[in-house]
C-alpha cells in the first residue's frame, strides 16, 4: 500500500469489509514527513505485536502456538514474521488494546505530536533527534540491539523518555529479511543454548537483556531526586474477587503510595 504524501502522521486502521462476512482491520502507523519535527514522538511497539501474533498457528509463546516442537525447544516459534495478518484485535494486533487510548487523549488535547513505530528506531533513527520527549505508551517488550542503542543515544543526549507501560525492553531479538524486504522476520529463542548465533556472538543471543548484563532499568531514565513523594490514595471500592482485592483494604480506606516520573 502506498501512503499518499498528504497523509498526516498518526495511527490508522484500514477496514476490510468482505461481502457476507465480518470486517477485519489492518493497523498502520504513518511516520512524519522529512519536514516534520514536533517536540513529542510517540512510538508504537509493533515488534511486540508480532511476538504475540499467533496467526498461522505460531507465536513466540507456546501457549498460543499449535503443532509440533520447533527450534525453540517448545511449540513456540523461534522466528515470527511481519508478512502475515494479526490474530488479535480482529486484525489490529495490540494497537487498540494498549496504545489507542493514549493516542485518542493526545489528539483530543491537541498535543503537538508525531508518530513512528519501534522499527523506525532501526530504519530511521534520525526521527528521534531534536525531540523534547519520546513516549512509549504500549507494550514494548521485544527489542533488537539496534533499537536499544538508538534510544539510549537519545537518552544520553538529554532527550526525555516516558515509558507508560511495564515489561519494557525485556527480550533481545534479531531482525532478518524476508522476500518482502528488510526487518520482516523477528527471532527470539529465549535460551542461549538454543540460539545458534550465541556461540559466536554471545552479545546477540536472543535472551533476556538482564542476562546480557543490560537490565531494562539501564535504558529507563531514573527519577530525579525530589520527584518521588508519597501521596495519599483513597480506595473508592474494594474488589469482590479475593484474587484481585488489595489485602487489608476496604472501600473508603486510605493508603500512602509512591508515584514516580521517569525523566532526565
Amino acid at each position: 500500500m502506498t501512503i499518499p504524501e498528504e497523509w498526516v502522521t498518526g495511527y490508522y486502521v484500514a477496514v476490510l469489509r468482505p461481502s457476507g462476512g465480518n470486517p477485519s482491520y489492518v493497523p498502520l502507523i504513518v511516520r512524519p514527513s522529512k519536514g516534520g519535527r514536533a517536540p513529542v514522538l510517540i512510538l508504537g511497539a509493533v515488534t511486540t505485536w508480532q511476538a504475540y501474533n499467533w496467526w498461522g498457528g505460531k507465536s513466540l509463546y507456546p501457549g498460543s502456538s499449535v503443532a509440533g516442537i520447533t527450534a525453540s525447544g517448545t511449540r513456540a516459534a523461534a522466528t515470527v514474521s511481519f508478512d502475515r495478518p494479526h490474530s488479535q484485535g480482529r486484525g489490529s494486533g495490540q494497537m487498540l488494546r494498549y496504545e489507542y487510548q493514549f493516542v485518542r487523549w493526545a489528539e483530543r488535547e491537541a498535543r503537538d505530536v508525531e508518530y513512528a513505530s519501534d522499527l523506525d528506531l532501526v530504519r530511521h533513527p534520525e526521527l528521534l533527534r531534536g525531540r523534547r520527549l519520546i513516549v512509549l505508551p504500549g507494550h514494548p517488550e521485544y527489542w533488537s540491539r539496534e533499537m536499544r542503542d538508538a534510544l539510549q543515544a537519545q537518552v544520553d543526549a538529554g532527550v526525555n523518555v516516558a515509558f507508560l507501560c511495564a515489561n519494557e525492553i525485556y527480550w533481545q531479538v534479531r531482525f532478518d529479511a524476508s522476500p518482502l524486504g528488510d526487518l520482516r522476520n523477528v527471532t527470539c529463542y529465549r535460551y542461549a543454548e538454543r540460539d545458534p548465533v550465541a556461540k559466536t556472538h554471545p552479545e546477540r543471543a536472543t535472551i533476556r537483556w538482564r542476562h546480557l548484563g543490560l537490565p531494562e532499568v539501564g535504558a529507563v531514565p531514573r527519577p530525579r531526586p525530589g520527584l518521588v513523594r508519597p501521596h495519599p490514595h483513597t480506595l473508592a471500592r474494594a474488589h469482590s474477587d479475593p484474587h484481585r482485592a488489595i489485602v487489608g483494604c476496604a472501600g473508603g480506606s486510605s493508603r500512602s503510595c509512591v508515584t514516580t516520573l521517569a525523566f532526565r
